[in-house]
């Protein structure tokens, strides 16, 4: 499974989106904000064309359309748009958005979960959330409560998995939200494998290399995000390499 967040939302941006919040009535306003900064050109055909020569969901795809050398099934995003699920569908594929616990699991390809929200293209057919996880404290409710749905729905995919976090800086590996996750998850697991792989691209000093480890996440450094898609697209031809090689 993987945690995909295209961008991380750092403090001083949840604090601000606090303060529009207060001045927003209702959440069905605030999902129309977000759609038209989302969305500016919601043309499906525009979208098409920006999403498939975009390196980066074709790298994603590549692990979520996978057959018999084995695919990501479970996405964690903290995104609140569609582009991933739009994708998969232009493929042929069958991607399932999830953001109510709990969810019944039928046959599509991939789940997709969006504890914060979800706000499709408006020309698309799926439905929107009918909430928006956007300021601090929220934030931090919603991944960070012990007990809380989606706290313990998320332990389990990472506890079930090897995880790739992508997109994330080293700050949002010390976020209220996230931390009790990785520390519990990182404490079960650690005799039987790592947590997962955190790209980062950040030179790590000392302290912080020893805090991703002391969590049983092996950090992975890059000089800049355009690696990420050649990375993610060479697990999935070694994964070929070894079914081929089993024949």
């Amino acid at each position: 499974s993987t945690l995909f967040p295209y961008a991380t939302l750092f403090r001083s941006l949840q604090i601000a989106a606090d303060e529009i919040m207060d001045n927003i009535n209702s959440e069905e306003e605030v999902i129309k904000l977000l759609s038209k900064i989302l969305y500016p050109n919601p043309d499906p055909k525009s979208i098409n064309k920006m999403i498939l020569s975009n390196d980066l969901y074709t790298a994603i795809g590549a692990l979520l359309t996978g057959s018999k050398r084995g695919h990501v099934k479970n996405v964690v995003t903290l995104n609140y748009d569609s582009m991933l699920e739009t994708y998969l569908s232009v493929l042929g594929y069958v991607p399932r958005v999830i953001f109510e616990l709990p969810s019944l699991e039928g046959g599509e390809d991939v789940r997709i979960y969006h504890p914060h929200g979800f706000v499709p293209n408006p020309s698309s057919k799926m439905s929107n959330s009918n909430f928006i996880i956007l300021g601090l404290d929220a934030v931090n409710i919603r991944l960070g409560t012990v007990g809380d749905v989606w706290f313990e729905k998320t332990h389990q995919i990472m506890r079930s998995s090897i995880c790739l976090f992508i997109g994330m800086s080293k700050r949002t590996f010390n976020d209220r939200a996230l931390s009790p996750l990785i520390a519990t998850v990182g404490k079960e697991v650690v005799r039987d494998r790592p947590t997962g792989f955190w790209f980062v691209k950040e030179k790590l000093d000392g302290s912080t290399l020893k805090r991703y480890i002391k969590n049983n996440i092996i950090p992975i450094e890059i000089e800049n995000f355009e690696e990420i898609p050649e990375l993610l697209l060479s697990i999935c031809q070694e994964s070929a390499k070894k079914m081929l090689n089993s024949f």
